[in-house]
């Protein structure tokens, strides 16, 4: 995120602004307001979702966006909330410079070299070092006062369907054991996933409520379903994008041939996983075509903060596997009270402390 727009280090939610701009005009130019006539629905996953998030709050007047969608990211996300400064720390964008040859000058000598080189030699560039960017709370793209605007409801108040999934940590926790040492997936593992998949679904709910205290028509979910053709080990359950080919119908990896040279899986899609799709593509369309009142009509209510309301949507579970039951925030963010114990508790069992 960027002090002012002739910085270097343009971070990626003043890119996601400007594209929201350029596609607006290009959708004016081009007049295809038929198309659209209930307006743009911004959508996102994980960082992406984060993204979005933090469009609602950088734009609160905007009128181009008419709801959002938010899977598994938060701008109140502790890595984006933690990382974030309040000034620009020019280190990374230099060894990116220097490494495809824009020297490490910070000037607008490098800056204008920078411009010049392709994405995907800056991709290639970035990806090869071990930093990260990090957002700058330059009081434009994000601010210090993130949750006061929250709690005052100083955001774009859009529709916003909004969850997780239930185990989102297993991509990232389980896997990594998996690769190394085998099948066997150690208990304390099964822990460090829980509490990684907390901090998504904590972030969810607190965006969530803020949004619901403050009157924005929200829906909200938690993914729950597992099927033997979508992972790449038979160990994982509802991780991290394990419903995303399940929105866009693409769910099949067994009929991907790479899949299953790497993995050895080779099973079908299921009625049930079909039908499960169906829904949640369904459910998807109801909320674009109609943010307001697409996912009622479905039978999905607005969700309610309140710990005994059961109106978060569980997706794909033993109650009803092609579609959704509900549940209570008391049930699925029951923990969140204590995300900072279990944080210094993952950061414990991380460093072998």
């Amino acid at each position: 995120m960027l002090l002012n727009s002739t910085e270097p280090g343009k971070h990626k939610t003043l890119a996601s602004s400007m594209s929201m701009l350029l596609f607006s005009g290009c959708i004016r130019i081009l007049n295809l307001l038929a198309a659209i006539q209930n307006g743009l629905q911004s959508f996102g996953q994980s960082t992406g979702g984060e993204l979005v998030d933090s469009y609602t709050f950088s734009h609160p007047n905007d009128t181009i966006v008419k709801g959002a969608i938010e899977q598994s990211g938060s701008i109140f996300t502790n890595t984006v909330i933690v990382a974030a400064s309040p000034i620009l720390n020019d280190t990374t964008w230099n060894v990116v410079a220097s490494a495809v040859g824009c020297g490490n000058t910070t000037d607008s000598t490098q800056f204008a070299c920078m411009q010049n080189i392709s994405t995907t030699d800056l991709s290639a560039a970035a990806s090869n070092t071990t930093l990260t960017f990090t957002p700058v709370l330059d009081g434009v793209t994000a601010f210090t006062d993130m949750v006061a605007r929250a709690a005052s409801g100083d955001f774009l108040n859009v529709p916003v369907l909004a969850g997780t999934t239930a185990n989102e940590g297993d991509i990232f926790i389980v896997i990594g054991e998996l690769l190394e040492l085998g099948d066997l997936v150690q208990p304390v593992t099964d822990i460090l996933s829980s509490i990684y998949t907390l901090e998504t679904t904590c972030p969810i709910a607190e965006t969530t409520a803020s949004r619901s205290a403050a009157g924005t028509t929200v829906f909200r979910y938690e993914y729950q379903a597992i099927f033997p053709n979508m992972s790449p080990f038979p160990q994982l359950r509802s991780y991290h994008t394990s419903e995303i080919p399940m929105v866009f119908g693409t769910y099949n990896l067994s009929s991907d041939s790479a899949f299953v040279i790497e993995t050895g899986i080779q099973a079908p899609s299921t009625s049930t996983e079909i039908a499960l799709s169906k829904t949640l593509q369904s459910a998807w369309v109801a909320f674009a075509q109609d943010p307001q009142n697409g996912l009622p009509s479905l039978g999905w209510p607005v969700y309610n903060a309140s710990a005994n309301s059961s109106t978060i949507a569980t997706l794909g579970n033993y109650l009803n596997a092609t579609g959704w039951s509900f549940t209570e925030s008391a049930v699925i963010d029951a923990l969140c009270p204590e995300i900072s114990s279990f944080e210094n508790i993952f950061t414990s069992i991380e460093s072998g402390s």
